[in-house]
């Protein structure tokens, strides 16, 4: 048991230097996504879906798609930044694509669509959101 651990927290310390640069990026995503929270004009979206009667298909069809984007996106992001070992670069993609599956996959309705005006900016994330409003009306 106690090997066990002792394992761990090497291979721990070492996930954390290996890692450390590329995970910036997961780290700056996560700032513009608090920031992208507390903006008005994301407040202004979520209450236009929230509003507009299509929540759940909002939840069905658009959420792993923007989770499974988020992950592709920031997942080679960190691969690029892992430099040319194979090996490093598929952990530090794994490592984004975890983050994003912890994070962004069960967030609330406010954080996905805050990560989508993050991921997408803010014109293709409001179009996505106005597209299902008109498609619940029609």
């Amino acid at each position: 048991m106690n090997r066990n651990l002792q394992a761990f927290c090497v291979i721990r310390t070492q996930h954390e230097i290996v890692f450390g640069d590329q995970l910036i990026l997961v780290q700056e995503f996560r700032t513009e996504l608090k920031e992208a929270l507390a903006d008005a004009s994301v407040v202004t979206l979520i209450e236009q879906l929230e509003s507009g009667g299509n929540v759940a298909q909002f939840d069905e069809d658009t959420w792993w798609t923007i989770v499974d984007d988020l992950k592709a996106h920031l997942g080679s992001q960190c691969a690029n930044m892992a430099g040319d070992s194979r090996d490093e670069q598929e952990s530090a993609l794994v490592a984004a694509e975890t983050w994003v599956e912890e994070n962004i996959s069960n967030a609330t309705r406010a954080e996905i669509v805050a990560a989508a005006v993050v991921h997408y900016g803010y014109s293709t994330a409001g179009t996505m959101i106005r597209e299902l409003n008109s498609s619940v009306a029609a």
